[in-house]
């Protein structure tokens, strides 16, 4: 079962609806150099956050690509956007911070150890031109991005 796959059933098991958009067709056959299993690890932590902090609604994965064929890389961006509860402005930093999960109440309640994000935010930053963060409204959702560049091969 591909990772897409198995994301849009843990949403449905979770009550959400998983939406995925992309410009990466029209990228053709290209082949890049990425460690897929940790970029696949990061997405999945990002999922299990989107489905552990929303309990209705949807989850959209939007990628795009750019790619520069002079220069021979390809710029990646990666956004997930939940409808959950957000992130109170002053826990905007902490969240990255290994064992925390915000000081929002409902976070409180949820499951996990407050790993996620940390470990998300390691593997994302040790890829090239690699960064994470997130824009988000308490209450109202969150979008996590990353962003980083690969080589074309």
């Amino acid at each position: 079962m591909t990772f897409v796959k198995v994301q849009k059933k843990r949403c449905k098991d979770a009550g959400l609806l998983f939406m995925q958009m992309s410009n990466f067709d029209e990228c053709g056959d290209l082949k890049i150099s990425i460690d897929k299993s940790r970029l696949i690890q990061v997405l999945t932590l990002l999922l299990d956050n989107a489905s552990k902090f929303s309990k209705e609604g949807k989850v959209i994965v939007r990628s795009i690509a750019e790619v520069d064929l002079e220069n021979n890389y390809v710029s990646i961006k990666l956004g997930l956007t939940d409808q959950g509860c957000g992130v109170e402005a002053f826990d905007r930093e902490s969240i990255y911070l290994p064992m925390s999960q915000g000081s929002n109440n409902f976070s409180r309640s949820s499951e996990g150890s407050g790993m996620g994000l940390a470990i998300a935010k390691k593997i994302i930053l040790s890829f090239p031109e690699g960064k994470i963060g997130h824009h988000s409204s308490s209450k109202k959702g969150t979008c996590f991005w990353i962003s980083f560049r690969a080589s074309i091969i």
